[in-house]
C-alpha cells in the first residue's frame, strides 16, 4: 500500500447531495415540462391559446437550459446552485399552473328563466278605496286584466 499525501476525506467543491438534488430538480423539471408540452399541444385543437401556453413553455424551457449551461460551463459560480433550483421551481410552478388551466372545468353560463304571461301585475291603482274585501278578491281571482270600476 503506497503512502499518499492526500488525507482520507476528499474535498469537493459542492457536496454530493447538493449536486445530486440539482440533478432531481433538473429531472423532474424536464418530465413536468413534456408533460405540460404534449397536454397543451393535444389540447390545441379545443382552444389556440393552448399553442401559446406551449410556446411560453418552451421558452422558459429554453432560459433554464441556457442557465443550467452557464453552470456546466464554468460560466455561473458553484455557489450559484441554488439560482438553478429558482428556476426550475419556478419552471415546474409554471407547468402546474399550465396543466390546471388546460383541464379547468368551465361553468357553463346560466340561462335566463323562461318568460310566462300567466303572471298578472296588479297596481294599487285598479283597486279604489270605496270598493269592498268581496270586490277585490273577485277582482283577483278573475280573467279579467280590467279594473274593477
Amino acid at each position: 500500500m503506497a503512502n499518499s499525501s492526500v488525507p482520507e476525506g476528499v474535498y469537493f467543491e459542492l457536496s454530493p447531495t447538493i449536486v445530486w438534488s440539482v440533478r432531481i430538480v433538473n429531472a423532474a423539471v424536464t418530465v413536468l415540462v413534456l408533460i405540460t408540452f404534449i397536454l397543451c399541444v393535444v389540447k390545441g385543437n379545443d382552444n389556440s391559446s393552448y399553442y401559446l401556453l406551449a410556446c411560453n413553455t418552451l421558452i422558459s424551457t429554453f432560459v433554464g437550459i441556457v442557465i443550467n449551461w452557464w453552470y456546466r460551463r464554468g460560466d455561473l459560480g458553484s455557489e450559484l446552485f441554488w439560482y438553478i433550483l429558482v428556476v426550475g421551481f419556478v419552471l415546474a410552478f409554471q407547468c402546474i399552473t399550465a396543466d390546471i388551466f388546460i383541464y379547468k372545468v368551465t361553468t357553463p353560463e346560466p340561462t335566463p328563466a323562461p318568460v310566462t304571461n300567466s303572471t298578472r301585475i296588479y297596481t294599487w291603482a285598479s283597486f279604489r278605496p270605496n270598493n269592498s274585501l268581496v270586490q277585490i278578491a273577485e277582482h283577483v281571482l278573475s280573467n279579467s286584466y280590467t279594473p274593477v270600476p
